[in-house]
């Protein structure tokens, strides 16, 4: 149920209207906190040895959602006359401190702040957890839950925890890969013949490899070039393919003969072909024909440019 900024609607066993000491007859306004003073309303000054309860509220209820409460409530103006908090107010903070010597330093501290639009109702707000660190003792944010129950992190939860290590927001195509200690945010490299292509929240992996379907097949009725990763079927007269003027180690492409008079595989220049045992002719007088329907051939780039092998072949070849 919703509390009111009025303290009389508590209905509680007491209210501390003045400082109020337990345990200690010498009344204590002030503790030193922090670097300075922390005004003190209740204090309780325990010199147990023993045991380990400080303050413990025991409630006995037959009611399933009534347990044991700490509030911590804040308002503007007075008590006597409250006013609407503003957003970046601090509602409260559970702070554990430790004696240093001189004074009390914090050493943990939970804290709940409004953040939003107040309205009847409504006082929308966060919970940052901190920790003093080891090199100024200065309490630093670890850990905040927004009011939109979004949990941010200092820094990244380790691997050991179960997290991956990374802060930042990932890259197009990005993957966590292991590097041996934990994971590194990086893209997949393309090897020989694969493509790569990164996408918002997607990778294509793609072969460009000869044979097989990675070809682009087509139908061709006049002479041309020879494009790599190409198959040619010649459905219409005599055509001549000329070898790639430019090739890489591995490059390839087909011809097959499906209606056409015939086709011939024509060189360059310090071109030639290999074929078996056998060999063209080096230069623009060597080439290799087919006339008989279904004959297909394969050739493959051996070295850039200038050699190519025939990998596959199905029927009669005229080799010059």
């Amino acid at each position: 149920m919703p509390i009111t900024n009025n303290l009389n609607k508590f209905s509680p066993n007491f209210v501390v209207q003045d400082n109020l000491t337990v345990g200690n007859t010498v009344a204590e306004t002030t503790i030193p906190f922090g670097g300075g003073t922390l005004g003190v309303k209740v204090l309780v000054d325990n010199e147990g040895s023993s045991d380990l309860a400080g303050v413990v509220e025991n409630r006995h209820t037959n009611t399933a959602g009534l347990g044991s409460n700490f509030v911590l409530t804040r308002t503007r103006g007075t008590s006597a006359s409250p006013t609407t908090v503003q957003s970046g107010d601090n509602l409260g903070r559970v702070s554990s401190a430790a004696y240093d010597g001189t004074e009390f330093v914090a050493s943990t501290e939970i804290r709940s702040d409004v953040t939003g639009t107040v309205a009847a109702g409504k006082t929308p707000g966060q919970l940052v957890l901190s920790t003093a660190d080891n090199v100024t003792g200065a309490l630093q944010t670890a850990m905040t839950i927004t009011n939109a129950q979004v949990v941010n992190l200092a820094n990244a939860l380790p691997v050991a925890s179960g997290g991956t290590g990374n802060t930042g927001t990932p890259t197009n195509g990005q993957l966590l890969i292991g590097n041996g200690t934990g994971y590194t945010r990086a893209t997949i490299s393309a090897g020989s013949n694969i493509t790569v292509t990164n996408g918002s929240g997607t990778i294509t992996i793609a072969s460009t490899a000869a044979g097989g379907g990675a070809l682009s097949w087509s139908s061709i009725t006049a002479n041309q070039s020879a494009a790599k990763d190409n198959g040619y079927f010649v459905t219409a007269n005599a055509v001549q393919v000329t070898l790639p003027a430019v090739s890489a180690v591995g490059d390839t492409f087909k011809i097959s003969l499906d209606g056409g008079t015939s086709w011939s595989v024509l060189q360059l220049a310090g071109q030639q072909i290999f074929i078996g045992n056998q060999n063209t002719t080096a230069g623009t007088g060597g080439s290799l024909t087919s006339s008989a329907q279904g004959d297909v051939i394969e050739l493959v780039c051996r070295q850039a440019n200038t050699q190519w092998r025939v990998t596959s072949i199905i029927g009669n070849i005229t080799v010059v």
